[in-house]
C-alpha cells in the first residue's frame, strides 16, 4: 500500500499482512491496533462498508489539506481570468494545448501542468512567468537540490528546495530534525545583534508573493505539502507542475496523482511531444509509461544519440566500461565539448557502497583516474580534493547546504 501512496489501509489487510509479516496470530495484531487507536496515534475510517486505518498525523495531514485547497477554491472568482485568445497572442510559438494550460494557470488560485519529458510543461511555465506583473513576488521552487536547480537553469531564475522556500532551521526536538519559519506560529524572532533568539509576540509569517510555483511535485509528499499550504497569503497564487509518472515521494502520499483525480484544483495535461528531434531519452520515457519496451540504437549503425545500450556481462568489465565512458568516450560527445571535466556527466547506481559496481566503488575507481590525469589536487588532511565534484548526501541546515545539492 505504502509504495503505492496511500496513507489509508483497510484494517484486515493490513491485520493479516503484519500478521505473516511478524509471524503472530492476526488477534494479538488486531488488538494492537485497537490499543494505537485508542492512544490517538492512529484513527479508523468506515468507507464503503469496510474498516480502514490511518496514522493520525497523515489522517490530519489530508484533512487539512483538502479544507485548505476547498477555502482557496472559494476565492477562485476574485481572479480575473485570461482567454486563450490573449495567451496566443502573446506567444505565438505555443501549441493548442500549452495555451490552454498556460491560460489556465493565470486564470485560477491553483492549478497544475503535468505532462511527460518533451512536452513542452517549461515553455509553458515561462510564459506564465513572463505574464507575471511583479517577478519580485514570484517564488520557484523544488522539492530537491537538483530539481530547483534544474528549474533555476530552465527558467532563467532563482529558485530553492522547498525546504529552505520555507526557511528550514535545525531542531533536534522537531520529529525530522528542523522546523519550519513560515507558516509556523513564532514565539521568537532572531536577534542579529545579540544572535540568539529572543522570545516575541506570537506570529505567523507568510511567505511574501503573489505566486508559488512547485516544479517536480510528483516527489512532494503529504506534510512538506500541507507545510507550503499553511505558508501561503490567501491571495497568493499555487502553481503544480510535474508528471505523475515520475518519481514518487519518499514520504507518504502520491499528492500529484490524488489532486488530479479528486478535482480538487484545475489541470491542464501536455500530451504532444514538442521537441522536433525528441531524443531517444524522451521517446522511451513515452514507451515506457505506455507499457512498451524501451528502444536503443545500435553505436555502429546509428548516428551519435542521446541513449545507448552497453551488453556487459562481469562486473570488473561493467566498472572498466563505466570509467571509460566517463573519462574519455562522453567527453567528446558535443554536450561536453569545453565544459569542466565531469562538469556534464554523472553515474547512477542502484547500490550504495556493497560491491564493486557501488556508488563507492565506482567513485573511487573513477576518482583515481582522475587524479592520476591531475584533474583532481590532493589536499593533505582532507577526504576531497581541488577539483573534485561531490554532492551533498544528507541536510546541513547550519551551512547552508541541502541533500541533493
Amino acid at each position: 500500500w505504502i509504495s503505492g501512496g496511500s496513507t489509508l489501509h483497510r484494517r484486515v489487510d493490513l491485520r493479516d499482512g503484519a500478521a505473516r509479516l511478524l509471524a503472530l496470530p492476526a488477534d494479538l495484531v488486531n488488538a494492537q491496533i485497537d490499543t494505537l487507536i485508542e492512544r490517538g496515534e492512529w484513527v479508523a475510517r468506515e468507507l464503503g462498508g469496510e474498516a480502514w486505518v490511518a496514522t493520525a498525523a497523515n489522517a490530519q495531514a489530508e484533512e487539512e489539506i483538502a479544507d485548505r485547497l476547498a477555502q482557496r477554491l472559494a476565492r477562485a472568482a476574485t481572479i480575473e481570468p485570461v482567454t486563450e485568445e490573449a495567451v496566443a497572442a502573446s506567444n505565438p510559438s505555443l501549441k493548442p494545448d500549452q495555451v490552454r494550460a498556460v491560460a489556465l494557470a493565470l486564470s485560477q488560485i491553483q492549478a497544475a501542468i503535468v505532462g511527460a519529458p518533451g512536452t513542452g510543461k517549461t515553455h509553458s511555465l515561462s510564459t506564465v512567468l513572463a505574464q507575471c506583473q511583479d517577478p519580485n513576488s514570484t517564488i520557484l521552487c523544488a522539492p530537491t537540490g537538483k530539481a530547483a536547480k534544474r528549474m533555476s537553469e530552465m527558467t532563467g531564475r532563482d529558485a530553492q528546495t522547498i525546504h529552505r522556500t520555507l526557511g528550514a532551521r535545525p531542531d533536534p526536538k522537531a520529529p525530522n530534525g528542523f522546523r519550519f519559519y513560515y507558516g509556523v506560529k513564532q514565539t521568537e524572532i532572531w536577534d542579529d545583534v545579540a544572535h540568539e533568539l529572543v522570545a516575541c509576540a506570537p506570529f505567523t509569517p507568510l511567505l511574501p508573493a503573489s505566486l508559488v510555483v512547485v516544479d517536480e511535485c510528483s516527489m512532494v509528499d503529504t506534510a512538506l505539502f500541507l507545510s507550503l499550504l499553511r505558508a501561503l497569503r490567501d491571495d497568493c497564487r499555487l502553481l503544480l507542475v510535474g508528471d505523475q509518472h515520475q518519481l514518487p515521494s519518499v514520504g507518504p502520499g502520491a499528492l500529484l496523482r490524488d489532486l488530479r483525480e479528486s478535482g480538487a484544483l484545475p489541470v491542464a495535461e501536455l500530451t504532444e511531444i514538442k521537441r522536433q528531434d525528441p531524443g531517444w531519452i524522451v521517446t522511451n520515457c513515452h514507451r515506457i509509461k505506455n507499457g512498451e519496451a524501451p528502444l536503443f540504437p545500435l553505436p555502429e549503425k546509428d548516428k551519435a544519440q542521446d541513449t545507448y545500450f552497453f551488453e556487459v556481462e562481469s562486473s570488473a568489465d561493467i566498472s572498466a566500461t563505466i570509467t571509460d565512458l566517463v573519462m574519455r568516450r562522453l567527453r567528446v560527445t558535443d554536450w561536453a565539448k569545453g565544459a569542466e571535466p565531469l562538469g556534464q556527466i554523472q553515474v547512477l547506481s542502484a547500490l550504495r557502497e556493497r560491491g564493486s559496481l557501488s556508488v563507492k566503488a565506482l567513485n573511487e575507481a573513477i576518482g583515481e583516474q582522475r587524479r592520476q590525469r591531475g584533474e583532481v589536487k590532493p589536499v593533505a588532511g582532507f577526504k576531497f580534493g581541488v577539483g573534485e565534484k561531490v554532492i551533498c548526501t544528507r541536510n546541513n541546515y547550519q551551512a547552508g547546504v541541502l541533500n541533493g545539492e
